[in-house]
């Protein structure tokens, strides 16, 4: 319960945390101030050092292996992310969707492998 709890916390952050950077993002390429190419790569960008710090989070309150921890976040983080793809009904799977979701993966151990390396013992 305790876990579910944790993974609940973090799945909170990450979608709240996109969501304020999402309108934000979409605030400014209405008003002008950053192109659409720009606005996808910050956003690639941004999903990635959110990854990266959720899995250092996650690493520290981990016991021993943080590349476990990091997948289970990135696993999270990715069905969530799946779910709103079907919901929105965007048909396919380009080959560009799955470098995303492992460049999440990736993001996410390495943060976790940090995590439990910085962890106060």
């Amino acid at each position: 319960m305790k876990q579910m709890k944790f993974y609940g916390k973090q799945m909170i952050q990450f979608i709240g945390s996109t969501l304020i950077f999402t309108i934000l993002l979409s605030i400014f390429q209405y008003i002008g101030w950053m192109s659409s190419k720009f606005s996808h790569i910050l956003s690639l960008m941004f999903i990635l050092l959110l990854c990266f710090i959720l899995g250092i989070f996650s690493g520290k309150n981990a016991t021993n292996k943080g590349y476990i921890e990091g997948l289970k976040i990135s696993g999270f983080i990715i069905l969530f992310l799946l779910f709103l793809q079907v919901i929105f009904f965007q048909s396919g799977f380009p080959v560009q969707r799955i470098l995303y979701y492992i460049l999440i993966i990736i993001s996410t151990i390495i943060g976790a492998m940090i995590g439990i390396n910085k962890k106060k013992k």
